[in-house]
């Protein structure tokens, strides 16, 4: 991570399988992508502005020894917006960020005028 950079972000909680193969976001997909997450397929974040983050635990935390479950913590907030925070790197145009505090709801953005 020596590239890597502390960013906060705002955005919708997604299984990225889904998401990259079919589009597949939001409300109506809140149970497929829980149950995608819950056996294995790894955890996004979309921001507003159409980033997609592979979220990953960070390795130096309790969910390491099995204290916290990264996968049910946002299994559990799947379809919803969320703020989360880590250390962010970039290859080639993708972002990962390994997650080094619990990830909260945000309210939806107010409506464009």
């Amino acid at each position: 991570l020596e590239q890597a950079r502390v960013e906060t972000i705002t955005g919708e909680v997604v299984d990225i399988s889904c998401f990259l193969q079919l589009g597949k976001r939001g409300e109506a997909h809140i149970a497929c992508g829980q149950k995608c997450v819950r056996n294995g397929q790894p955890v996004g974040v979309v921001t507003d502005k159409g980033r997609l983050y592979l979220i990953m635990p960070e390795e130096h935390h309790p969910r390491r020894d099995g204290q916290v479950s990264a996968k049910e913590r946002f299994a559990g907030l799947m379809g919803q917006r969320i703020q989360v925070s880590g250390m962010v790197t970039e290859y080639r145009d993708n972002l990962a960020m390994f997650v080094t505090s619990p990830p909260v709801p945000v309210e939806p953005p107010p409506p464009a005028e």
